[in-house]
């Protein structure tokens, strides 16, 4: 350390030119080595490579479980969102309809009146009361259709979300299960190995 240290660059560089030369030749060397397929014979035969596979098809199945998780929050959020909105525009159109039955009754007094002038005034205010009731009732109800529509399309995309997770779960743990029969089988493999 100290010597290297009170070293100039003049002196370090056949030092480091040497190491930069070892140090290439070794990684061409190790990557002849696991082009050869040797380093892959390796790992199965110690049974390392099943266990990474074990591992890798848990990391797997744990990412799958936790998009399921979401998907299921997402599609009870949607449902939550839609109930509400429903009971929500149900008494909005319910509303219409009461001021609507409400107008069609004034409508029906003012018929009965005998006081012409009066009879008329009363017809012209229900008239405009039930205009006003039955445009109420259909905003209500366009609305409604709107809602039911847009929060429809946010449950379909929710179902269709928890339905991918979920294969991909199931897609996972099928991984999982053969990464542990490999698992095994290398294990097996190294225990025959060790017994000769």
């Amino acid at each position: 350390g100290e010597k290297w240290r009170a070293l100039t660059p003049t002196q370090k560089k056949p030092y480091e030119e040497a190491a930069h030369k070892e140090a290439e030749a070794y990684k061409e060397a190790l990557q002849k080595y696991k082009d050869s397929g040797k380093e892959e014979a390796w790992l199965s035969k110690t049974g390392r490579k099943a266990l990474s596979d074990s591992t890798a098809a848990q990391k797997a199945k744990a990412k799958a479980q936790k998009a399921v998780e979401k998907a299921k929050k997402a599609l009870k959020k949607a449902t939550a969102n839609r109930k509400a909105a429903d009971n929500k525009m149900k008494a909005a159109v319910k509303a219409a309809e009461q001021q609507e039955k409400v107008a069609l009754k004034n409508l029906e007094k003012a018929k009965s009146t005998e006081v012409k002038d009066a009879t008329e005034k009363a017809k012209e205010a229900a008239k405009k009361a039930l205009t006003k009731a039955t445009e109420a009732l259909k905003k209500s109800k366009t609305k409604l259709t709107a809602a039911n529509t847009k929060f429809q399309a946010k449950l379909d995309d929710a179902i269709k979300k928890e339905v991918s997770a979920n294969k991909l779960l199931v897609e996972a743990t099928k991984e999982e299960d053969k990464a542990h029969v490999a698992l095994a089988k290398a294990k097996a493999e190294v225990k025959k190995h060790k017994d000769v």
